[in-house]
Parts: structure tokens; sequence; C-alpha cells
């Protein structure tokens, strides 16, 4: 069932566990914590470390797609979108800009999401491990 996982190479390895991070804590940052309080506070800087993670080891992770260039794909591009938001939010919530750093946590959760559901396709690990778990 986790074989995928553990042949995976590291860099994939540590991927994986750092948006696994990143879905269960999504839930809590958006209607769990009261927003401004110590828990969203300690929450959201290790939600956004842990997003930080998954982009910075995207670019470990090369493609094989015919549309790929050298490895790299249009995922990637989300990845460098990802480390500019990540800044914007840290940004914005130390102003006190509370709607500008909504938005952007708001369009990153986006973005992770979809980007998660791609993770899904029967080629990915993802798609393997989750595919163990019904056969």
């Amino acid at each position: 069932m986790f074989y995928p996982f553990f042949a995976a190479p590291l860099v994939i390895q540590i991927h994986i566990i750092a948006a696994l991070i990143v879905a269960f804590v999504t839930p809590f940052q958006f209607w769990g914590f009261r927003k401004g309080s110590r828990p969203h506070r300690v929450a959201g800087y290790a939600w956004l470390t842990a997003i930080v993670v998954v982009a910075l080891t995207s670019f470990g992770i090369y493609s094989q797609s015919p549309l790929s260039i050298k490895g790299f794909s249009l995922i990637h591009l989300l990845s460098i979108v990802t480390l500019v938001t990540s800044a914007r939010i840290v940004l914005t919530a130390r102003r006190g800009a509370v709607e500008a750093h909504f938005r952007n946590v708001r369009g990153l959760a986006i973005g992770f999401w979809i980007a998660a559901v791609f993770t899904l396709l029967p080629s990915r690990i993802m798609g393997q491990i989750v595919r163990g778990f019904f056969s």
C-alpha cells in the first residue's frame, strides 16, 4: 500500500509529507481557529513553512511530460507563484492588512488543492497509494 512512497526518492517523500501537513492544517486555519489568535498564528507559520517546502522540493522533481522543458513543467511555475505569494502572506499579516492577507492565503490554498487533485492520477505516486487503499 505505501510501497510507492517508500520506493520514491527522498525529495519526493519530503514533498509528500509537507503536502500532507498543508492538507491537514488548512481546514483548521480557515474554519477552526479564531483569526489572529495564537493557535491561528502558530498553525499559520507551520502551514506556510510546509507549503514553502512543497514548492522548493518540487524543483527536485522532474517531469517526464513531452510538454516539459528540461524536466520543468507548468506546475513548477505554480511553485514560483507559491514562493512569491508566501512572502506576501507574511508581509500582509505583519502589516495588519487582513483582507489582503486572506486573499493571498485563500488563493494559495485553492492553488494547492487544484494541484493536489492532479496528484491522484493513476501514474502519480499519491494516486498509486490511494488506489492501494481500495484494492
